[in-house]
């Protein structure tokens, strides 16, 4: 049996302090400097020559592989207790647990028993160029977990940024110049805020090192600020509530901004509207509730967890302030209050994965505001699962409301089924229907077509008039106007438009096919005076066609007539009425009389440049006219005719003879007879000359004869020609 062993020679227990953290094992040890064991001059011992010490961990943890709880815990700077397994020698260090204190200067890092960590312009990781591995360079490093200066909201972004301390020294609230305690020149220093109302809440950025213990803590306890509640007054976790200049609740800040409780007030979600308002039609709106940490919260019943970058992790005993919260650095939170209320807040994006089912179960209302966008997307696998939206209880309605946008729905091969008592669609400028089929039905169904809804076609009900909920009717209040860029075909026993004002038809090209007759009655109400047209047919180009006939000969027929009785038009004119007919000939159907007569009436027909006219009175003019520079006028029958040329000549003639030839045949016989000529020079018997004089006879002298030119001596015939043409 051994006589000496661990334990038996005595129980060595000393204090120290925690200078190097950085186990190359990952044990958790850390070097310690025993007070009375070593010396605090680092140029005898310095920290890399003090023995590493093991931490002795809770029963809760295991300490064994792949169990247990982590082993970090200890900074740079923490006093903590232990023993030495090896008794007086002294090299084998455990920590059992750590002491806090109430420091009241900040460390020197050039003397033991104080954080030897400095400030180095070197990294503590830099990447090997020969292997591209990380390696490690310094203990004495510039970026650790540090708590963050301060945690904004981002406009641009919609989240929030974190804004770092700085690493480089500055100068101390109320000094121009500082060094640090190497001599080097600090920077100016920079606020947290630069103009305030308040002077005291000006934070200068001075904690340039992460020595502990930090400088804005000194002369506070160890103890989190947290944990010892607003009753010690140097937490400075402090706000009061109050009002702003529009009458809103607001927190007025007067504690540390570094509190989190400070940067959740200044973090709130407010105004995000709610879809239902009041009934007034005020807007209701949902604001992230406030932080439940209140003056309630009594030492020691708060247990704090605060790790070295600023999470936190609260479990509040405190009697009427019962909370858990876990928080993390950027603001983001979970917390429950003291009545059970949970409210989740994250600051970045949030995320919730659920392998299979997820079940909601509200007891109350839900209310959700969403500044972005929302998508919602189910059966992304091409299950038969359907999504359901149901509304229960005897006055829940369904609203869907979009303030700017648009609200579309789509179904690629299924249907969109409406099924309500009443539907209305209600459109400020346009309701716009794109279907190959419209189909509407008077009919009724309680369930769409492809849940066993019906599908056979209604049958029309016979007759002129729809009767009870038999046929469709559609009745519409104000304009209607029906735009069909195809074809349109109406199909039915009978059609009957009413119209109490204009009823107008514009169309490329239109064509009504009627297999029995057609009537058209206008009585011509309203019109005014002078009365305008009671019917207007007018065509801009090509020609307006009026035919009559049919299978049967002799059955056609057009009669255009004015009188006392509009409805007889099928009735023979009466006297006293103007009218124009084209009617079969009673003596031969297969010809036709055409007939224009006015009563004591004008009959005029003309264009721009030419005119027909038959004046009224007892004089009966009768007039042909053309106007126009390159008019003509002719009248003819099949035999003869008599017209005028737009050169201003006339033809006179028929099948047999024209006047023209007729005159010209007489002038020529007049100009070619010949008689006996006395003194002249021509033969005895010959024709007479143009131009020449026959004397009398007696014996006279004869004077000379004279010669004119032809065309003098042929005036008549150029005359007549110029006149007639053929």
């Amino acid at each position: 049996m051994e006589t000496d062993f661990m334990g038996k020679e005595g129980f060595i227990w000393a204090v120290g302090v925690v200078e190097d953290r950085f186990d190359k094992l990952f044990l958790g040890r850390c070097r310690v400097r025993w007070l009375g064991w070593h010396t605090k001059n680092k140029q005898d011992l310095p920290t890399s020559s003090l023995p590493w010490a093991f931490p002795m961990m809770p029963i809760t943890s295991a300490s064994q592989t792949g169990v247990g709880t982590s082993p970090t815990g200890p900074v740079e700077g923490t006093w903590v207790f232990g023993f030495f397994r090896d008794g007086k020698e002294a090299n084998d260090p455990v920590m059992i647990g750590t002491l806090g204190g109430r420091p009241d200067k900040p460390c020197n890092p050039d003397e033991g028993f104080n954080d030897p960590r400095d400030y180095n312009d070197a990294t503590f990781y830099d990447v090997d160029p020969a292997t591209g591995e990380l390696v490690h360079l310094s203990d004495n490093v510039q970026n650790v977990p540090q708590h963050p200066l301060n945690v904004v909201r981002d406009f641009e972004t919609g989240s929030v940024k974190i804004k770092e301390r700085s690493d480089k020294p500055t100068i101390e609230a109320g000094q121009q110049t500082a060094e640090d305690h190497h001599g080097n020149a600090a920077v100016k220093a920079e606020f947290l805020r630069e103009s305030t109302v308040h002077t005291d809440e000006r934070v200068p950025d001075y904690e340039y090192s992460y020595n502990y213990p930090l400088k804005r803590f000194l002369g506070e306890p160890t103890t989190p600020r947290l944990a010892r509640g607003m009753e010690d007054g140097s937490t400075k976790i402090k706000f009061t509530m109050g009002s702003n200049a529009s009458g809103a609740l607001v927190v007025k800040r007067e504690g540390d901004n570094n509190s989190i409780v400070q940067r959740k007030y200044a973090l709130q979600m407010k105004g995000y509207p709610l879809a239902k308002g009041n009934r007034d039609g005020s807007l209701v709106e949902l604001n992230e509730p406030n932080p439940a940490y209140s003056d309630s919260v009594k030492y020691p019943y708060n247990h704090v967890h605060v790790s070295e970058s600023g999470h936190t992790i609260e479990i509040d005993d405190s009697p009427m302030a019962e909370r858990l919260h876990w928080y993390h650095r950027s603001g983001s939170y979970r917390e429950m209050h003291p009545g059970g209320s949970v409210v989740d807040k994250s600051n970045e994006d949030y995320w919730s994965c659920v392998l299979r089912n997820s079940h909601e179960m509200v007891g109350g209302s839900k209310f959700a505001s969403i500044k972005g966008g929302y998508e919602l997307v189910v059966n992304t696998e091409g299950s038969d699962d359907d999504f359901y939206l149901k509304v229960k209880g005897m006055g829940g309605d369904v609203r869907l409301d979009s303030e700017q946008g648009n609200i579309e729905m789509y179904t690629k091969n299924g249907i969109a089924f409406i099924n309500a008592k009443r539907i209305e669609f209600n459109a400020s400028q346009e309701v716009v229907i794109n279907t190959p089929l419209y189909n509407q039905t008077g009919g009724f169904k309680e369930q769409p077509t492809l849940h066993g809804g019906p599908q056979e076609q209604r049958t029309m009900h016979p007759g002129t008039g729809l009767q009870g909920n038999v046929g469709t009717q559609i009745e519409r209040k104000g304009d209607f106007f029906e735009i069909i860029g195809g074809e349109k075909s109406v199909n039915s026993g009978r059609i009957s438009y009413s119209s109490m004002g204009a009823f107008g038809i514009s169309a490329q090209g239109m064509t009504t096919t009627i297999s029995h007759s057609s009537e058209e009655n206008i009585t011509g109400h309203g019109t005014s005076t002078p009365p305008r047209p009671g019917k207007s047919i007018v065509t801009t180009e090509g020609h307006i066609n009026l035919k009559s006939g049919g299978a049967t000969t002799g059955s056609g027929g057009i009669v255009l007539q004015l009188n006392d009785n509009p409805y007889g038009v099928k009735k023979s004119p009466k006297a006293a009425t103007g009218y124009f007919q084209i009617l079969p000939s009673s003596g031969n159907p297969t010809a036709s009389d055409i007939t224009l007569s006015s009563s004591l009436g004008e009959i005029k027909i003309m264009n721009k440049v030419a005119e027909f006219s038959m004046s009224k009175g007892p004089q009966g003019n009768i007039v042909v006219a053309s106007h126009g520079a390159g008019g003509t006028a002719e009248f003819k029958t099949k035999l003869a005719g008599l017209s005028i040329t737009n050169s201003g000549t006339m033809s006179i003639k028929n099948d047999v003879a024209s006047l023209k030839k007729i005159i010209e045949a007489l002038i020529d016989d007049y100009l070619q007879h010949s008689h006996p000529v006395t003194g002249a020079v021509a033969p005895t018997g010959g024709p007479l000359f143009p131009g020449a004089a026959a004397l009398p006879f007696g014996g006279v002298p004869a004077p000379p004869i004279h010669f004119y030119p032809p065309t003098k001596a042929n005036k008549a015939k150029i005359d007549l020609n110029a006149l007639f043409s053929e």
